[in-house]
C-alpha cells in the first residue's frame, strides 16, 4: 500500500506536472511543491500526535500519496530548469555532446541526489530509533521548508512565460516521445532497463540468501553497490564535462547485461571469492543503468521542441514509474513458479538487456 501510494501519483500526475512547468514559472513550482511537502509532513506529525486511536497507516499513506503528487510536479520542473539553464548559460557548447568548461549539472544533480538519498536513509534509521517518528517528521518538514525558501531565489532562464494556447493531448505527447526516439533518444531502452532493474530487485533477496547463502546483511551491501555505481556515474559524467552520445547507451546496456548474466551464473553454495565478484558486478550494473538514465533525459530534452520539454520529461517519468509495478508483479508471479534459489530471474534480465543492446547496435549500423 505504501509503494502504491508513492508510485501512483507519479504515474497519474507527472504529465500534468510537466505541462504546468512548460506554461508557468518553474522556480515557483519547485519552491511551492517543497512548501506543500513541509506542510503535509507537519500535519502528519500533528495528526499522529493528536489522534492516538487511529491506525498510523491511515494517516501516513495519504501523506505519502500527497508527497508523491508534489514530486510529480517538482521533478519535470527541476530537470527542464537545469537543462534550459545549461543551454542559455552556454554550458552545453557548440557540440551537442559537450558541456564547455562547466560541469554537467544534470549528472551532478543525479549523483548527489542518489548520494543524499543513501545518506538520508542511513541517518533516518538512526534518528527514528533515537527520537521516534513524530519528531523525525517535523525535522523532515523543516528541511523541506528551508529548501523551499532557498528555491524562491532561483531565476528561470526563460524569463517571463506566456501561457500557450495550443492544446496538448496524450496522443501528441506520445508522438513527441516517438519522434525523439526516432532521432536517437533511447527512450525504449531506458524503459526496458527500468523493468529489468525491478525484476532484479524482486529476486535479489532470494538470490543472495537461497542461492549464494549470504547472510541477510549482504542484501544491504548489494543495494549499496547498485546505488553506488549510479552515484559514481553521475559525478563522473558531471566532472568530465561531457554529455555521452546516445550511441553509448547500447554499450552501457551490454555492460549491464554481461554483469547480470555473470552474476546469475555464479555457482551456488559456499564458493571462494563470490562476495568479491558479486558486488563489483552489481556496482558496474548500477553505473550502466545510471548512464542510460542520464543520456536518455538529456536526449529527450535536446531533440524535441523546447516549449514542451517539461511535458516530455513528465511523460518519461510517468512511463518509467508505471513500468516498475508491472515488472514487480510479472517477475513476482513468474518467480513464485520457480525454486527459491533460482538464478533465472537475474539471468533473464541480463539476456533481455543484451538482446536490446544488440538490436540497437544493428539499427545504428544500418541507419
Amino acid at each position: 500500500m505504501l509503494q502504491a501510494a508513492a508510485y501512483l501519483p507519479i504515474v497519474l500526475f507527472s504529465i500534468l506536472g510537466g505541462a504546468v512547468a512548460d506554461r508557468s514559472r518553474r522556480s515557483s513550482i519547485i519552491a511551492g511543491s517543497d512548501f506543500l511537502r513541509a506542510l503535509f509532513l507537519s500535519f502528519c506529525a500533528l495528526a499522529l500526535k493528536t489522534f492516538d486511536g487511529i491506525p498510523p497507516l491511515a494517516i501516513i499513506i495519504p501523506v505519502v500519496f500527497l508527497n508523491g503528487t508534489m514530486q510529480a510536479f517538482f521533478s519535470p520542473s527541476v530537470i527542464s530548469f537545469i537543462l534550459d539553464f545549461q543551454h542559455v548559460s552556454g554550458n552545453i557548447g557548440k557540440h551537442p555532446h559537450r558541456t564547455g568548461r562547466k560541469p554537467d549539472l544534470l549528472s551532478l544533480r543525479t549523483g548527489s541526489g542518489h548520494l543524499a538519498s543513501l545518506i538520508g536513509q542511513t541517518i533516518g534509521a538512526g534518528v527514528y530509533t533515537a527520537i521516534g517518528i513524530i519528531p523525525m517528521l517535523f525535522l523532515n518538514a523543516a528541511a523541506f521548508f528551508m529548501s523551499a525558501v532557498s528555491e524562491l531565489f532561483l531565476t528561470d532562464s526563460r524569463g517571463k512565460v506566456e501561457a500557450k494556447k495550443r492544446k496538448r493531448t496524450f496522443a501528441s505527447l506520445v508522438g513527441e516521445l516517438l519522434s525523439v526516439q526516432s532521432q536517437g533518444a533511447p527512450v525504449l531502452m531506458y524503459l526496458a532497463s527500468q523493468a529489468a532493474g525491478a525484476a532484479v530487485l524482486v529476486n535479489l533477496p532470494f538470490f543472495l540468501g537461497e542461492r549464494l547463502h549470504f547472510p541477510a546483511n549482504y542484501l544491504g551491501y548489494a543495494m549499496a553497490s547498485l546505488l553506488g555505481g549510479s552515484i559514481l556515474t553521475g559525478f563522473l559524467l558531471g566532472f568530465l564535462k561531457k554529455i555521452p552520445a546516445t550511441r553509448s547507451v547500447s554499450k552501457s546496456a551490454a555492460a549491464a547485461a554481461v554483469c547480470l548474466i555473470g552474476a546469475g551464473f555464479l555457482p551456488g553454495g559456499h564458493t571462494f571469492l563470490r562476495p568479491e565478484l558479486i558486488f563489483p558486478l552489481f556496482f558496474i550494473t548500477g553505473g550502466a543503468m545510471g548512464w542510460i538514465h542520464i543520456v536518455t533525459v538529456h536526449a529527450v530534452h535536446r531533440l524535441g521542441n523546447r516549449e514542451t520539454a517539461a511535458s516530455r520529461q513528465g511523460f518519461l517519468e510517468a512511463a518509467a514509474t508505471a513500468v516498475l509495478p508491472v515488472s514487480y508483479l510479472l517477475s513476482g508471479l513468474i518467480f513464485e513458479q520457480l525454486p527459491l534459489n533460482t538464478p533465472w530471474i537475474i539471468r533473464t534480465a541480463g539476456i533481455v538487456m543484451l538482446l536490446l543492446s544488440g538490436i540497437s547496435m544493428v539499427r545504428r549500423a544500418n541507419a
